[in-house]
């Protein structure tokens, strides 16, 4: 597995490797013949470890660093390791750096296999600018040497596979793996109205027309979760909006309860992690429509909705506010962690 550069992801280091384990711990409990896995990582300092029994954790570099030396390091590593005569399964974190660094990793280890990781909806590589143009070339350049495509909902799967010619590739769906909450939202009356953001404040999540959304709610308290280029532009605007900066993972998920609906301004979003974090703790989620909640959409419309305009996100954030039925919070639960289960087994069933 390679973790590359942990301080690019929105993740925090500890929270990435104990979301491997997840994956680890299943493949051991699934497999009469488990061998502890190998975990490759940059950028992991201050963490706690995994234990040797599950995974034989190499660090590459304590800092983060460019692509060339940490292939070179991990070539070094995993020579000196000389395991499974020199052929490995490698897992890639995503179709970029790390899908660079294991395709050269693949040809150096002959006989090798290579999984990439796609958390992302592959039609935002198609909007304008060089270096979309750069993803997709790469990335066409890489599919016929890619052994497992992993997916994170049906629908981006089914995109990607229209938009790359992926029919007939092995893949599997797979989400990332979720935490049952400690509570659930009891509070289902407030005094105070909440709309909640979460999440990098960059363009990319819809922030200028949360803003608009917001501007529309004067009755509702804006709630920031998160930092990024524009939390200035967020708060210029936004003057009466409080903002508590980028939480843990575990502080976000706690304040997600505070929260009268989530709205979600991402024009694309592959899974929509926050908007199933917040149905888990029954907090309504109010989204643009992607490729990652159509499921959502189709099954819990009593807990979930999607907007076009403006005006359509105002009427359906007053709207759940004081409607969402609650006999599907708990629907949701139950369906997303039996599916979750059988995500996992899938996923790590190729893993041989």
């Amino acid at each position: 597995m390679l973790l590359y550069n942990a301080s690019s992801d929105s993740f925090s280091a500890q929270e990435l490797i104990d979301r491997q384990l997840k994956y680890i711990s299943t493949q051991r409990h699934l497999m009469e013949d488990f061998k502890a896995p190998i975990i490759l990582a940059s950028g992991f300092q201050d963490v706690k470890l995994p234990p040797r029994e599950l995974c034989e954790f190499i660090t590459v570099a304590r800092n983060d660093t460019n692509p060339l030396i940490f292939l070179i390091r991990a070539i070094s590593s995993l020579l000196k390791l000389r395991v499974n005569k020199g052929a490995y399964f490698f897992v890639a974190g995503n179709p970029l750096q790390p899908l660079a660094i294991s395709m050269v990793l693949k040809i150096f280890f002959r006989g090798s296999a290579l999984q990439v990781s796609i958390h992302n909806d592959l039609s935002s590589w198609f909007s304008p600018g060089f270096l979309n143009v750069l993803k997709r070339s790469f990335f066409r350049l890489c599919i016929p040497k890619i052994d497992l495509f992993r997916f994170v909902s049906n629908s981006q799967k089914n995109t990607a596979e229209k938009l790359f010619s992926l029919r007939g590739k092995s893949s599997v769906v797979c989400p990332i793996p979720l935490e049952r909450p400690s509570s659930t939202q009891i509070e289902l009356t407030r005094l105070e109205k909440v709309l909640g953001f979460v999440g990098r404040i960059h363009e990319e999540r819809g922030v200028f027309e949360w803003i608009a959304v917001a501007k529309n709610l004067p009755e509702y308290q804006a709630l920031v979760v998160g930092d990024g280029p524009l939390l200035g532009t967020f708060k210029s605007e936004l003057s009466k909006a409080k903002f508590v900066g980028k939480y843990s993972h575990k502080q976000t998920l706690e304040t997600y309860k505070s929260f009268s609906v989530l709205l979600s301004c991402a024009p694309y979003e592959s899974y929509g992690l926050t908007i199933r974090e917040a149905l888990l703790v029954g907090v309504p989620v109010v989204t643009r429509s992607t490729v990652g909640v159509q499921d959502l959409l189709e099954l819990f419309p009593g807990i979930i909705k999607s907007y076009q305009t403006v005006d359509d996100a105002v009427s359906h954030i007053r709207e759940l506010s004081i409607s969402a039925d609650q006999s599907q919070f708990d629907r949701f639960n139950e369906w997303i962690f039996k599916s979750q289960e059988l995500n996992l087994r899938e996923l790590v069933s190729h893993w041989r």
